[in-house]
């Protein structure tokens, strides 16, 4: 009859409406929880950027602050001050070992002027849970133009990407 066929219809429709809405629903869902995520690479990127930026523009109370360290001590206190927001502990010792960190601090010591250092960031590989990232930093000093270049391991801790190891060289 055509009144059970109207009625289907209209059923129908119904139940085609609630499932696009309960489908347009969970893709807005879907859609905030992605948003909500870190670790892009624009994340790291901006770590990256954010940590070379520091090294690379060491100002007169970071260098004053490196020149009165007396020990291991003061070291890790003045590493985690300036980098401990960008990096792991691993991270941190590496930086100190490979003596990256106190770059620009011994430029400023050398009576070295510095501009904003140009930094180029390139992502290389992933490695299970952490990334390889390849930089470049270009000073331009009083001494003429300087350049940097190195590689950044990133790994995810605590929800967060931190440097993991740092490697570099002029």
């Amino acid at each position: 009859s055509p009144l059970f066929i109207k009625g289907r219809t209209i059923i129908k429709e119904h139940y085609m409406r609630k499932l696009w809405r309960v489908v347009i629903l969970a893709c807005m869902v879907l859609t905030l929880l992605g948003c909500g995520k870190s670790g892009g690479t624009e994340d790291k990127t901006k770590t990256a950027e954010h940590l070379l930026t520091t090294i690379f523009s060491a100002d007169e109370a970071m260098v004053d602050s490196f020149r009165q360290i007396s020990g291991q001590e003061d070291l890790d206190a003045w590493a985690q001050k300036y980098f401990g927001d960008d990096m792991t502990e691993d991270g941190l010792q590496a930086a100190m070992q490979g003596r990256i960190l106190s770059q620009g601090i011994a430029l400023q010591e050398n009576g070295t002027t510095m501009e904003t250092p140009k930094i180029a960031i390139e992502k290389r590989e992933n490695a299970g849970d952490s990334e390889w990232y390849d930089y470049t930093v270009i000073i331009q000093t009083s001494d003429g133009t300087q350049e940097f270049s190195g590689s950044l391991l990133f790994k995810e801790t605590a929800g967060k990407w931190l440097v993991h190891d740092i490697t570099g060289r002029k």
